[in-house]
């Protein structure tokens, strides 16, 4: 058994050296892909030799006390905007790369609720007047649902993602004669956003899109960034006058960002 074992944590040290930097959340999924992959002899003995369960041994293992020569040693962690990141304690890491392990929790966070997120603004858009068809995103066919909305001569292009974090993604490679929408899920805390407005916003100056975000629990959607000339699509939002508020106070000034739709 401890082949299999080592096995695992060797794959597991390979992930973890290609990311340097990870969330628990992602730990916990790459040890249980992992897992995922032993057949239930395998299961069993690894069970009895770790005494529990797998992946609570594995996760263990890896961000507390090594069970083996072989485990990931990532027992040096960093708190960042309210949430938990973990690297080896050799490894440094650069904001980039610590950007991109946001992103990947966001998309682990939200593989679910993001079917919610589409469905509240489809129905949202509906109620406005469009007609609204989902279809596979090109950019990100995981962590992105792709909408197109049509009313009368308008067309909207909606992002559904699962996260402010990644918004800035979405700037690049738009066509300036298009109306754009990215629709991200409300977060824990505020953080996300005011860093957004701060380093990200500027990004979409000049740019025909708007933010909107969506609570899924209330079923409501509101507007984050840009504005909107439909009257249909003003009075669904729940609070419109968000518009512009949020980027506002926390110090975007850029004048030319504030595309309204024709």
């Amino acid at each position: 058994m401890a082949s299999d074992l080592n096995t695992i944590l060797k794959h597991l040290n390979g992930y973890f050296k290609r990311y340097k930097v990870v969330s628990e959340d992602e730990i916990a999924v790459a040890v249980s892909v992992e897992v995922a992959r032993l057949d239930a002899e395998t299961k069993e003995k690894l069970e009895e030799e770790l005494h529990g369960d797998i992946e609570e041994a594995l996760v263990r293992s890896i961000v507390d006390q090594p069970i083996s020569e072989y485990s990931p040693n990532l027992t040096s962690k960093r708190t960042c905007m309210g949430e938990t990141f973990y690297h080896y304690p050799s490894d440094e890491f650069s904001d980039d790369e610590l950007d991109e392990a946001f992103k990947r929790l966001a998309k682990i966070r939200a593989m679910g609720a993001l079917n919610t997120v589409e469905n509240v603004v489809g129905a949202f858009l509906s109620k406005s007047g469009y007609d609204v068809v989902s279809q596979p995103s090109a950019r990100d066919p995981f962590g992105c649902r792709e909408m197109s909305a049509r009313k009368s001569e308008r067309t909207l292009i909606v992002y559904v993602i699962p996260s402010i974090n990644s918004a800035a993604d979405y700037a690049h490679g738009m066509d300036e004669k298009q109306e754009y929408v990215i629709v991200v899920p409300t977060d824990n805390t505020p953080a996300p956003f005011i860093q957004f407005c701060r380093d990200k916003a500027e990004n979409f100056a000049g740019k025909s899109l708007q933010i909107w975000v969506v609570d899924s629990e209330k079923q409501t959607v509101n507007p984050f960034l840009g504005y909107t000339h439909d009257d249909d699509v003003y009075k669904n939002f729940e609070n419109p006058k968000l518009a512009s508020f949020a980027c506002r106070m926390y110090g975007v000034v850029r004048k030319d960002m504030w595309v309204r739709s024709n």
